[in-house]
């Protein structure tokens, strides 16, 4: 079964472009993640990502997010898994907000979707 990461525009490119020592993300790295057929997916999955670039978004970004959206993360791996499998369902159904929702509050997974630039649903 093909999962949303095994298709990620991102899979087998110089993943310091990703995860820069400088926290300087290139515009080349950024420029891959927008065109990404599977950006909705990442998107959700790097919510507690605390480095690199995911689904467009520095760690600045995501930063922003989680505080814009009043979203408290476990210190420990718990969330990582949590908000994987959520982008795991969202690819599998195609419902991105759906599965989001189960995490947050379906006010604040469908702003984190919009504001991203990233729509709720998977192109058919």
């Amino acid at each position: 079964m093909v999962e949303w990461d095994d298709i990620s525009a991102c899979r087998g490119q110089y993943l310091d472009d990703f995860y820069p020592e400088n926290n300087v993300v290139l515009k080349s790295a950024k420029d891959i993640c927008t065109e990404c057929p599977v950006r909705q997916a990442c998107l959700i999955a790097s919510i507690p990502e605390r480095h690199g670039m995911w689904a467009g978004l520095t760690m600045s970004d995501r930063q922003r997010m989680r505080s814009r959206e009043n979203i408290v993360l476990a210190p420990n791996d718990e969330d990582v898994a949590a908000y994987r499998r959520a982008a795991s369902e969202g690819w599998r159904t195609g419902d991105y907000l759906a599965a989001l929702g189960s995490l947050l509050p379906p006010s604040s997974a469908a702003r984190i979707l919009e504001v991203s630039g990233v729509g709720p649903q998977r192109a058919a």
